[in-house]
């Protein structure tokens, strides 16, 4: 975002404003009593969006992106629709309740009716509603730089009567920063959030949904949703039961998810949906049973299964790709389950309803009404991926106002329908255990393009392709830590989750565990500790405990921390990690290599660390005690690898190029040569093949998968070096 700053013919001046008139407001603090005269708004309406929130944060001092992703997640940068029961009545990009304009206007200067009315006059309303928070819930946050310091301003800010909602309302302003932003606001300006790293964020603990709803409880009917009950008092018996759907009606919230899902919990709103979807990732919350009658389209309730759609219906920004591939696979399972045809005539908008016309507008015309439907009837038919192909980067951009609905002709079609049928766990660590720091994170899916890891509300990793997908995570801080794992389909659509609450600790020392085949699948376990003198150490494999076969005891005693196990089953790149113990039972070594667990491996050199695009790395082939000499030559190359070699893990997508390089101050002193093995077949995929003076390799994966780079001296060169690994794409 460009550095725009307020012109100089446009001072925002100090003076005194009594506060009397207005009285107190809802939950938020007064505002301070000498207050701010009324502002020149003349230069500010000129501006565009981005220059606009600039110059408004830089006023009310909140960071500008910390602005413009609330702004993004209010409102999507177009005006609220005041005609909807799907959320409280908000104004403005920062949908300002009636409280918050009063409120607003009395810390600004401005008129309450300009402030609801006026794009930029409530913009700096709601800055200084937020400046305001974060002095009397976040002292330490500061005003040039959005990171979790700001968290208690938001959730303060998001005021929704329950701490979950609160959470899930600044969770989806952070991890829009995490994940970056690129929106159109209503007047056609583009407003750019740049997305970036907040490993801060990792020691958020987010509040848990409730368990259990009010009444209508029970599991859900969606496979894919969560259960989160609306009030018993907004919706009622459907006459027929599921017998009675017919129709599936689509609605936007014109506001957040959570903002929906907490009207819809309160007693006194009045309405309600069955379902729920998620602008960023396309998570799914039931709220209403199908077989119950949800109250969101008045005349049409009683055959009809409402699903509500994160984001506002005159924004060509709501429609992501996760939101409408998500709905689709809901409406493709809704279509299945209760027979509905997949046309316009049984999936309709909010405003097509009898009862509903000329007032309502959802779901607008950015909808992609074609895309949706052909969307649901190849999931209904058992495409697949191929579905998923099917959508554009943003496909609300090509919308229709209402849509034939398309033919259907030529889908991809597969043999079984399609529904989020896919699981994710963690292998390392497990749910309870005690970790080092940085932490080993692995997790296997049945199904997804890709995996996210999370730790609280931190972002530790995206677009994981390998299966099983690991990476390591440093935080700041240690103590308990919930870690999340997430399948997702090729477009971020969110298909599972996993979590495990674990508790990091800094270790005093370093492990080296080694694994040597000895026969069969029977392995010969060992490790060095350096800097502590462990009482013992564990071993475990791919999260599972190993036992010795001789003693059935999981401890490994010192002086080698031997242990023998014989597997039951074969497996390649399993991950071996050591875990070193005092006598008191604290942890305090830990470490990691790769095996291959299949008859007749042979030794291979061990894996120091892991590597992701962007990492670079240090190591030391002469005096590191990871380095190893057992790889002296490799089948497909010629020359003399009898150097000592250090191994580093990363997996790598098929077809997209990867760059290596050394980045040694003096790379041509030592003859470091850097091999790339598949660890799917063990040959070596790549390899630099010169002499010293070698800077980089590139290759293209053919496969997606797990790969070790060898750090290798050729003809007996060993010392330090620095490797780095890019991927252009």
């Amino acid at each position: 975002m460009s550095d725009h700053r307020l012109p100089s013919a446009v001072p925002i001046l100090l003076a005194a404003l009594l506060w009397g008139c207005y009285g107190p407001v809802g939950s938020l603090a007064d505002p301070d009593p000498e207050g701010q005269a009324p502002v020149d708004l003349a230069g500010l309406t000129e501006l565009d969006a981005a220059a606009l929130i600039e110059a408004v944060a830089s006023d009310r001092e909140v960071p500008p992106d910390l602005l413009a992703a609330l702004a993004w997640t209010e409102s999507s940068f177009v005006p609220v629709d005041p005609r909807h029961d799907e959320r409280p009545s908000g104004s403005g990009w920062l949908a300002l309740s009636e409280d918050e304009v009063a409120l607003g206007a009395a810390l600004t200067g401005l008129d309450p009716a300009l402030v609801a009315q006026d794009r930029a006059a409530g913009l700096l309303a709601g800055a200084a509603i937020l400046e305001q928070l974060r002095a009397e819930h976040a002292p330490d946050a500061q005003p040039d730089l959005a990171d979790e310091r700001w968290w208690p301003a938001l959730e303060a800010w998001a005021d929704l009567g329950e701490d979950w909602l609160d959470d899930e309302l600044a969770f989806a302003v952070f991890e829009t920063l995490q994940r970056g932003q690129v929106a159109q606001t209503a007047e056609g300006d583009e407003v750019v959030i740049e997305a970036r790293d907040l490993p801060g964020l990792a020691a958020i603990e987010l509040a848990e949904p409730p368990s259990e709803g009010e009444a209508r409880s029970g599991s859900v009917d969606y496979p894919g949703a969560r259960w989160v009950a609306a009030s018993s008092d907004n919706q009622s018996t459907r006459s027929g039961g599921t017998a009675a759907i017919e129709k599936v009606v689509l609605h936007t919230i014109e506001g957040t998810a959570a903002s929906a899902i907490s009207w819809f919990r309160n007693a006194d709103s009045g309405v309600s949906a069955h379902y729920v979807v998620r602008r960023s990732d396309g998570q799914v919350t039931q709220m209403v049973r199908d077989a119950d009658k949800a109250w969101h389209c008045y005349d049409g309730n009683g055959d009809s299964v409402g699903i509500e759609h994160e984001g506002h219906a005159h924004s060509s920004s709501t429609w992501t790709p996760t939101m409408v591939e998500s709905s689709a696979r809901l409406g493709a399972w809704l279509s299945a389950t209760y027979d509905i045809p997949v046309d316009r005539d049984h999936f309709v908008a909010h405003y097509e309803v009898p009862g509903n016309e000329g007032w309502r507008t959802d779901p607008g015309p950015y909808f992609p009404w074609d895309l949706y439907l052909d969307l649901v009837r190849c999931y209904r038919q058992g495409g697949g991926e191929a579905c998923t192909a099917m959508i554009p980067e943003q496909p609300g951009l090509a919308a229709t106002d209402a849509g034939t609905g398309g033919t259907g002709d030529d889908l991809p079609t597969g043999t079984t329908p399609v529904w989020p049928g896919a699981e994710v766990r963690f292998e390392v660590p497990r749910d309870g255990d005690v970790v080092g720091n940085p932490v080993l994170l692995r997790a296997r899916r049945t199904d997804g393009h890709h995996v996210e890891f999370w730790a609280g509300a931190y972002r530790v990793r995206s677009n994981l392709l390998a299966n099983p997908a690991h990476v390591t995570a440093t935080f700041g801080t240690i103590g308990p830590r919930r870690l999340k794992v997430r399948a997702e389909s090729a477009v971020g659509t969110l298909l599972a989750s996993d979590e495990v609450l674990v508790t990091v600790v800094q270790p005093e020392g370093t492990l080296t565990p080694r694994g040597t085949p000895t026969g069969g699948l029977t392995w010969d376990f060992l490790s060095e500790a350096e800097g502590v003198e462990p009482d013992h150490v564990r071993y475990a494999v791919d999260g599972y405990t190993l036992f010795d076969d001789a003693t059935a005891s999981p401890v490994a005693p010192p002086p080698q921390f031997r242990l023998t196990r014989t597997f039951s089953d074969s497996g390649e790149g399993r991950m071996l990690v050591g875990r070193a113990y005092d006598a008191d039972g604290r942890l305090v070594a830990e470490g990691f290599t790769f095996i291959d667990v299949v008859e007749g491996a042979a030794a291979e050199c061990l894996v120091a660390g892991t590597l992701a695009c962007g990492d670079v790395v240090t190591g030391d082939t002469a005096g590191s005690p990871l380095a190893t000499d057992v790889l002296d030559g490799y089948p497909e190359l010629v020359g003399t690898y009898d150097g000592p070699e250090l191994g580093f893990a990363f997996e790598a997508a098929a077809g997209h190029t990867v760059e290596l390089r050394l980045v040694d101050a003096v790379p041509t002193e030592l003859d470091h040569d850097l091999l790339v093995l598949d660890r799917s077949t063990g040959a070596c995929a790549a390899a630099d093949m010169v002499a010293s003076g070698f800077n980089s390799l590139e290759f293209v994966p053919e496969h997606t998968g797990l790969y070790t780079v060898v750090v290798d001296g050729y003809d007996g060169a060993a010392g330090p070096f620095t490797l780095e690994l890019n991927c252009p794409w």
